[in-house]
């Protein structure tokens, strides 16, 4: 992830559903944070998460 990231490129992965993430940038920096499992998603959607225990440097 870090070389993807110093190329200035945005990715797509798969998380487990137990992985904890933030609904926006906001929660993340103010340490609100859902398990993967947690927000209401239709199969086959994708949407924008902010991860957390990831490090992207």
């Amino acid at each position: 992830m870090v070389f993807i990231k110093e190329l200035n490129k945005d990715f797509v992965m798969t998380l487990k559903s137990n992985r904890t993430v933030a609904l926006s940038l906001e929660d993340k920096h103010q340490g609100h944070v859902v398990r993967m499992d947690a927000p209401p998603l239709e199969d086959n959607t994708a949407r924008l998460v902010f991860t957390t225990g990831l490090s992207s440097r």
